[in-house]
């Protein structure tokens, strides 16, 4: 029981990292493009 618990906590907080890593890889890749249209 333990043990699910921790596998759906660091399921849970790797998620958000990787969203978090995924937002933010847009946002740079936005940000370039802005720059090279300019």
């Amino acid at each position: 029981m333990q043990l699910c618990r921790m596998a759906g906590l660091i399921i849970k907080i790797t998620r958000q990292f990787f969203w978090q890593l995924f937002w933010y890889n847009l946002g740079v890749e936005l940000r370039v493009v802005l720059w090279l249209i300019q």
